[in-house]
């Protein structure tokens, strides 16, 4: 069979269909048979022949069977491959087929590839027709289009080729993908064959071989991570990007990026293995970025060709709607790139997706240069076996390609290696930044960041070539021709090492110059341009010692190519003195080694090709280019064909791009090859990635911005429909309508699944930026005419809400704004409905120009807009969104309610202020510039709706009733938290109607929420009804409060008044209102509460001892019946009866006993319990908890401005504690709870004596000697509570005090009683100061009788020396609230009457009492001592206050005497050292002080000689106290005799007599018998 077929196809039948048939189907049976098989090379021919048949054959139907029959072949070789190895699943041995049929599979795939690579002849050449087509526009004519005809065999042989290999890695089956010879043919023909079609100027050919890339990259990216980069970065971004490829290659490219972004699972690779691949470009960036670009492609109107009467403006359109078109493919792209970033989101993505890469995770493919020899023969001969490396395609090594292995640490390797990346492209672009300033900045910014070893020339070096083409290049060159001192001669070592690392073996001269200076520009001082080429001459001769015989020649030679350049191409020098070929010979005769000529040819060869083709920067090509063309496109002229021109400039343009991106990849190629086995391909999959969808968070943020940019401007324009002219024809109009109309569909889905991504990855700032995009482009409340591109907008917006609310977070604001604003034009359009001036809106065909011409009115505007919103969004539409609250997740209700919430808030105060605030005062007149339409209510104002806007508040209540039954209590309960604070500050509102709407909203879900049971010891209805607690304290309009009490009303009678009722914990909420209803103004408010009040409570005190469902509330009844008694709209009388319900309360609460079983109950409601501090324990604590609220409720009256509520209050209180607490009866430790009720009820009352004013009195022996008497202060000056009620408070706490004494024991009381005197002894006001000094002291000597222990003593003496210094200028000393300690209140200014209260208090009491401690002596008399001298130091200064307050040297004057008189009084009861050394230091400091003031003589001043009368009057007594000493205790004060000399001097004769008696005495008595001792011995 063999024989026969090599035979048969051997035979040619030109011109005979009939045998070229018979011939064709032989072979597609021989080669088909399921037996008989042909195999390598027979297999081969059998092919090739029926490829030639169908290429030469002239008949259509001979060619139809051929190309079957190839299809069959090809297709048949494949299935028995696929057939084999899912029979026998063996893996194959690196130097062998698995079988004939791998071969056979093998040999046809290659010779597909290989003819696909054939070129096909210039474009002159091949078999191209004319076709005929009619213009574009409408304007008649035709326009020929060059089409490839059939008769182009080669053409058609790459075709086919690419087709039948487009059909084969379609269907890709095991047997290719686990192939490791397959493999080797994908990367050394197949992309070989990509790479010289892609590129092709045939549309045909280019569009195969990007489909053909598709199921590359789909199946194979994991074997051809570099590969895949090249093909992407080298050729389709230059497509893309390139002015010159054709908007159908363009198209091609972009269609090709929007199958690969099509599969989230590429794409996420892509990301995986380049973005976050140290040494891979930004795939996925680009990508996006050069998507986004050729969205926003224009066409460049000033650059094309004067636009010619008969072809430009036909074809200006024709470019422009190709451009539309081409912006649509992009978008779609870039919607297609966010559809698979939410899928990946989504989940959507199965392990073993279809069209996955079959692949591991890490592939190191790389064959040997064996293989590479053996596989490409040049016929299509059988290969042998090829050796490889040890791996085949599935097991590689870990490469370390600047991507980690795949491990379980991957996942935390992937994020630090692309945030390291980031950061490095963020340091790497300030580096460009600083560098292009100045190069010594940006390197030692880059050395800073680690890019560059800053001290190493050969890295900076390296540095700046890698960069070459981001940094300034005349900022390059600059640096490198840095003189030599310059940084220590660091530039000079860089330039030397710059040249060392560029390679310049082989090329020619001027070609190694080109290399050499393509990195930078030469800088402009002959200086630096000598040194730059003078090290390039070393290098060149050094790697080229052949072309020249020293450095020397070569460095002359390349200024002298520099100079030739220049003079050749500046464009400022005339063409006559040009450098010709000669002179340039000629200029560089003799400059070889002993002056020898360089040859003729090689200077000829330089000239020539440096005249032809300048050397410069590719910038400064790229920008001679444009400016070239700019300036051909001006020369056109008027009738000639300017765009045929202007496609062949384009044309041969891109054919030399093309020339360069082949090189360029081909150089990748061969560069592959030689380093295949020194490096590794590492490919990371996301299945072993360790990544769930994290991916997808940093994709979406390269992702959003590009993309939202282009939808903005797409959107904004309508692709372009907008900037057409109004010469357009009504054709080229509903094309371009047709195509805005797409674009408009294609960025809406863009938006709105931005708008979900950015939802679920928790990027607020792209979530509301893309609905905020939305919204703008919904033109809402703008004031202009909504179009239908408008309310398409409308409808996405509700639809995003509808669908993505579980993923709006904030961005909810916004969505009730625009509800908001739609139920506004609802109404608007159901009142028009009725109007019959109302004139339907026109459609968007309908409106034509003249109508957009018309100036309408804002109504007229705002009434054609209601009816286009109301065709699309109806009622049903707005209720799904709050019905969807509901369903949302916990986070998201919490979201909803609380922007729902805010809206409600803004729409209430008019433009966004606090509720309840004086924004709410603002008024929203016409006047007011136009808002946006935040919540509807610029519009509102501006037809006349002044009024504030309920509708979220409305909605709000429709939220609450849907949550209320399908929300577990705890979570409802947060989000009443933020509902109860909206209704509690709109019920706030100045406004009336507003606040009571708010108040019966809260009626409403009240009825609803407490019909729902509630089991013990919960509070979640108590929580609830918060809002009327808060609402009857705060709000304005007694129309508000009167409303809450009927609400309050309504509540009990309808969930608490029966059996079954279901108020539990609220009935404390109800109380409370109650309570605070008996505070207010309105006396009918009050009267109304007070009956409902007393109602609850009979319930109690007549229940006869049942148990009834109020009991648990009695402490929150007996705050309430409080608040009544002191209420400002009360009488006397109501006062009166609402205290003797009080006492009613405790009475029932002695009848009630069990006080554990209340206060168990009460407990329950949170707050009903009262915590009381103290050493009570067990029973008496649970009752005393009980009776608490009725003791301070009664103690709080006390305070009461009403002198006979104060009275009654204090009379029943005193009652209530005597009747109760003095046996155990009530409580088990009386005394404890007496100790308690001292300190917590009692105490507070003097609170009500703060602040209280009026005249205090003066000691009667006081001396005012400076300012006159003060007039005396009756006791009831000052009137209030100090003038009426201290008094009677103090007699209340000491008649108390006595029963205890009586009943307890001696001291039961006493340091409770005394803490109540210390409270209000350091006050601020002198008044109660002074009268609290005269209440202790009184206390001690009348009820006391001086019998205090030694530490209520302490105490005592502690608290008047604190008052005393309290009450100094300047002095910081405190008393504690207990008794040892120091007080909290802060110290007033000094106050000199309250000194001198003091010190007569503390004279009395030192003087009468004669169980007082010595140590009290010194501390008081301490005291004294330091009130003088503080006294005596302001009474020298200017510090004397002026008014009613003593003069400080009258306050120090009478301290002194109280000093003398009280020390008088303790030396003759106790005369030991301690009281001696006391009084020689008083009476040493007085005499010295007089003496002074003696000696001054008082000044002259009238003051001051009454204070030195004063002071005279003083010494006196305290001399005369001596003289009245026995003569025992005279005589231990000898230490008198020198002061009493000082004395015998004095001015007033008085105190000369006194001092004369008391020294006769001594000398007389005492005395005597030492001085007659003393005369004896001195005789």
């Amino acid at each position: 069979m063999t024989y026969i077929t090599s035979k048969i196809s051997s035979l040619q039948f030109p011109q005979n269909p009939h045998l070229e048939l018979s011939q064709v189907k032989y072979l597609l049976t021989s080669s088909t048979h399921p037996t008989l098989r042909l195999h390598g090379l027979e297999l081969l021919s059998s092919v090739r022949v029926v490829y030639n048949v169908f290429l030469c054959t002239l008949s259509p139907s001979v060619r139809i069977s051929a190309r079957a029959a190839i299809e069959q072949m090809v297709g048949s070789s494949l299935r028995r491959m696929e057939t084999w190895e899912r029979h026998n699943p063996t893996e194959s041995t690196p130097t062998t087929f698995k079988s004939e049929e791998h071969r056979d599979a093998f040999l046809v795939f290659r010779s597909l590839c290989k003819l696909s690579m054939k070129a096909i002849p210039d474009q002159a050449d091949l078999g191209y027709t004319t076709v005929n087509s009619p213009k574009p526009g409408g304007k008649g004519g035709e326009e020929e289009i060059k089409t490839p005809t059939s008769g182009s065999p080669a053409l058609e042989s790459k075709v086919l080729a690419l087709e039948l290999l487009l059909s084969v890695m379609s269907g890709a089956g095991a047997g290719i993908l686990n192939s490791e010879k397959f493999e080797y043919a994908i990367r050394h023909y197949l992309c070989v064959s990509l790479l010289k079609n892609c590129t092709s100027s045939v549309t045909k050919v280019v569009s195969l071989s990007l489909k053909l890339f598709v199921p590359i990259i789909t199946h194979f990216r994991s074997l051809l991570k570099s590969e895949i980069e090249v093909f992407i970065t080298n050729i389709f971004f230059v497509i893309l990007q390139s002015e010159n490829s054709t908007e159908e290659h363009k198209s091609l490219v972009i269609k090709l990026f929007e199958q690969i972004c099509g599969d989230p699972k590429t794409l996420a690779e892509i990301f995986l293995n380049y973005d976050c691949d140290l040494s891979a470009v930004d795939l996925f960036h680009r990508i996006v970025s050069a998507l986004a670009r050729a969205a926003k492609t224009e066409v460049d109107e000033v650059n094309l060709p004067a636009q010619n009467l008969f072809v430009g403006s036909s074809r200006l359109f024709q470019l422009k709607r190709t451009t539309a078109k081409l912006r649509l493919d992009a978008m779609r792209a870039l919607v297609v790139v966010l559809k698979s970033l939410f899928e990946s989101i989504e989940g959507k993505i199965e392990p073993n997706q279809s069209g996955g890469d079959q692949s591991e995770t890490t592939t190191t493919a790389q064959p040997s240069p064996s293989a590479s020899d053996e596989l490409e023969p040049d016929d299509d001969s059988e290969p042998t076996n090829p050796p490889t490396n040890g791996t085949n395609g599935t097991n590689g090594t870990n490469g370390t390609n600047g991507h980690p292995p795949a491990t379980r640490n991957t996942q935390q390797s992937i994020v630090e290696i692309y945030d390291s990346k980031k950061k490095l492209k963020a340091q790497q672009e300030e580096a460009v930044l600083r560098f292009n300033h100045s190069p010594k900045t940006g390197i030692k910014y880059a050395a800073e960041c680690g890019l560059v070893d800053g001290k190493n020339p050969t890295d900076v070096a390296r540095y700046l070539i890698e960069n070459k083409d981001n940094f300034d290049k005349t900022q390059i060159g600059d640096y490198l021709g840095r003189e030599r001192e310059y940084q220590g001669g660091f530039c000079f070592q860089v330039l030397h090492s710059y040249c060392d690392l560029l390679d310049f073996t082989g090329l020619v001269f001027d070609d190694a110059i080109r290399h050499y200076l393509a990195g930078f520009r030469l800088p402009g001082e002959a200086q630096k341009i000598d040194r730059i080429m003078e090290k390039f001459a070393e290098r060149f001769t050094v790697q080229n010692p052949e072309v020249f015989p020293s450095a020397d020649v070569a460095f002359i030679l390349a200024f002298s190519v520099i100079m030739l350049n220049t003079d050749l191409h500046n464009p400022n020098l005339k063409e006559d003195r040009r450098m010709t070929k000669e002179g340039f010979i000629r200029n560089n005769r003799g400059i070889s080694t002993n002056g020898e000529d360089l040859p003729s040819e090689m200077l000829e060869d330089i000239f020539d090709r440096i005249q032809k083709n300048q050397i410069s920067l590719k910038e400064d090509d790229a920008a001679r280019d444009k400016l070239e063309g700019e300036e051909k496109s001006k020369q056109y002229g008027m009738f000639s064909d300017q765009f045929r021109e202007f496609d062949e400039s384009r044309q041969a343009e891109f054919m030399k791009e093309r020339d360069k991106m082949v090189r360029s990849t081909e150089h990748f190629f061969r560069q592959k090859r030689r380093s295949k086995n020194n490096s590794t391909d590492t490919f990371v999959r996301t299945s072993e990635s360790g990544l769930k969808d994290e991916y997808v968070l940093p994709m979406f943020e390269v992702t959003w911005a590009p993309a939202l940019s282009v939808f903005s401007i797409a959107m904004e324009s309508a692709n372009g429909l907008n900037k057409m002219g109004g010469g357009s024809t009504e054709l080229e109009r509903e094309h371009m309508e047709e195509i805005s109309q797409a674009s408009t569909q294609v960025c809406l889905e863009g938006l709105r699944l931005g708008t979900q991504i950015a939802g679920l990855c928790n990027l607020d700032l792209a979530r509301n930026t893309f609905f905020n995009a939305l919204l703008n482009f919904a033109a809402l409340g703008t004031g202009k005419l909504m179009d239908e591109r408008h309310v398409r907008c409308l409808e996405c917006l509700f639809e995003i809400a509808l669908e993505e609310g579980e993923a709006l977070g904030n961005t909810w604001e916004h969505v009730f704004k625009i509800v908001s604003e739609v139920s506004r034009l609802q109404q608007v359009f159901e009142r028009l409905k009725t109007d019959e001036t109302f004139v339907s809106a026109p459609s968007a065909d309908e409106t034509t120009e003249e109508d957009k011409e018309v100036e309408l009115s804002e109504k007229a505007i705002d009434e054609f807009n209601a009816q286009r919103v109301s065709e699309i969004i109806d009622d049903a539409m707005i209720d799904k969104i709050f019905q969807l609250s509901a369903t949302l997740s916990e986070p998201a209700v919490h979201e909803f309610v609380l922007q729902l919430c805010r809206v409600s808030r803004m729409e209430i105060s008019g433009y966004g202020g606090g509720v309840g605030s004086s924004s709410n005062e603002v008024k929203i007149d016409n006047g007011q510039p136009r808002r946006r339409f935040g919540a509807g209510i610029g519009v509102r104002s501006r037809i006349g709706n002044q009024q504030p806007i309920i509708f979220c508040l409305q909605k709000l209540v429709e939220v609450a009733h849907y949550n209320m039954e399908s929300r577990g209590k705890v979570i409802w309960d947060r989000l009443w938290g933020l509902m109860g604070a909206h209704f509690t500050s709109t019920a706030l509102h100045n406004n009336a109607a507003v606040a009571m709407y708010a108040v019966d909203s809260l009626r409403q879900l009240s009825l609803k929420f407490l019909n729902r049971e509630e089991l013990a010891q919960y509070e979640f209805q108590r929580k609830f009804m918060r809002p009327y607690e808060e609402i009857m304290k705060k709000a304005v309009h007694s129309t508000t409060r009167e409303l809450v009490l009927r609400c309050i009303e309504q509540v009990v009678k309808a969930c608490g008044s029966s059996e079954q009722s279901t108020l539990r914990s609220g009935w404390r909420t109800v109380v409370a209102v109650l309570g605070v209803a008996g505070g207010d103004d309105s006396e009918e408010i009050a009267s109304s509460a007070f009956v409902t009040l007393k109602g609850l409570l009979s319930e109690v005190l007549n229940s006869d001892g049942v148990p009834t469902r109020m009991d648990e509330y009695i402490v929150d009844i007996t705050r309430a019946l409080v608040q009544f008694a002191g209420g400002k709209s009360q009488t006397v009388e109501q006062s009166y009866e609402a205290i003797d319900l009080v006492v009613k309360v405790g009475e029932w609460i002695k009848m009630e006993k069990d006080g554990a079983r209340i206060n168990g109950r009460q407990r329950r409601s949170s707050g009903g319990s009262v915590s009381v501090e103290g050493n009570v324990e067990g029973e008496s604590e649970e009752i005393l908890t009980v009776w608490w609220p009725v003791l301070m409720g009664l103690s709080s009256l006390v305070g009461d401005t009403r002198d006979e509520v104060r009275v009654c209050a204090l009379t029943n209180l005193v009652a209530v504690l005597d009747k109760y607490f003095y046996d155990d009866s009530v409580v088990n430790d009386p005394l404890a709870v007496l100790r308690l009720i001292f300190s917590g009820v009692l105490l507070p009352m003097f609170e009500n004596a703060k602040g209280a004013t009026g005249g205090v009195q003066l000691p009667e022996d006081f001396v005012s000697f400076l300012r006159g008497p003060p007039a005396a202060a009756s006791p009831e000056e000052g009137g209030g509570w100090l003038a009426g009620s201290y008094d009677m408070c103090v007699d209340a706490c000491v008649c108390l005090f006595n029963k205890a004494e009586d009943t307890f024991g001696k001291g039961s009381l006493g340091e409770e009683m005394f803490l109540i005197f210390f409270h209000t002894l350091p006050s601020s006001y002198p008044s109660l100061s002074s009268r609290t000094l005269t209440r202790l002291t009184s206390f001690i000597l009348e009820d006391m009788q001086g019998k205090l222990s030694d530490s209520e003593w302490v105490d005592v003496g502690k608290a008047l020396a604190n008052c005393l210094r309290s009450s100094l200028v300047d002095n910081e000393l405190k008393l504690d609230s207990s008794i040892d300690g120091a007080v909290t209140e802060s110290k007033p200014p000094h106050n000199n009457i309250v000194g001198v209260i003091c010190a007569q208090q503390i004279g009395s009491l030192l003087r009468q009492v004669d169980t007082v401690p010595l140590s009290l002596y010194s501390d008081l008399l301490g005291a004294l001592h330091d009130a003088v001298s503080v006294y005596e130091m302001l009474a020298r200064s200017d510090g004397a206050e002026k008014g009613d307050n003593p003069h400080p040297a009258e306050s120090g004057l009478y301290c002194r005497t109280i000093m003398v008189r009280v020390l008088l009084v303790l030396v003759i009861k106790n005369d030991d050292s301690d009281v001696q050394d006391m009084l020689m230091n008083i009476t040493r400091n007085l005499i010295s002080a007089y003496v002074e003031k003696d000696a001054d003589g008082g000044g002259g001043d009238e003051g001051e000689d009454q204070e030195l009368i004063g002071l005279t009057s003083v010494v006196e007594e305290l001399i005369q106290g001596y003289n009245g000493f026995s003569d025992a205790l005279l005589l231990k004060n000898i230490w008198l005799l020198p002061l009493l000399s000082k004395l015998i001097q004095c001015s007033n004769k008085s105190v000369r007599v006194i001092v004369h008696q008391i020294v006769s005495r001594l000398f007389d008595g005492p005395l005597s018998e030492l001085v007659s001792l003393s005369a004896s011995a001195a005789k």
